[in-house]
């Protein structure tokens, strides 16, 4: 099975560099730009945890089924979209992510 790291990753930067044009040049307020990136981190990290929970539960009862394998890829390839949108979250959060460091 093939994942579609590239694919999905330059879609996610494409979407992100777009939104946060609109933001600087005023089409779009900040707000709406993190908004927009926090539902799409919130929605890949219940995609991904659900789908988790459940290949953990077929694997562990010995259930192999072609839903399982399909569920397995979009696990993966939401992961990959929930790292992209992680980074682009830390983007926008950066200031409180170095106070946190300090």
């Amino acid at each position: 099975m093939s994942y579609n790291i590239i694919p999905v990753s330059i879609l996610l930067i494409g979407a992100y560099i777009l939104s946060f044009v609109f933001y600087k040049r005023g089409f779009i307020r900040k707000v709406l730009h993190v908004r927009i990136w926090n539902i799409l981190i919130f929605f890949s990290f219940l995609i991904v945890g659900v789908f988790g929970i459940i290949l953990i539960a077929f694997i562990e009862n010995g259930i192999t089924t072609p839903i399982s394998q399909k569920m397995l890829f979009w696990h993966v390839e939401v992961g990959i979209a929930l790292l992209a949108i992680s980074i682009f979250h830390i983007h926008c959060y950066w200031r409180s992510f170095r106070r946190i460091l300090r």
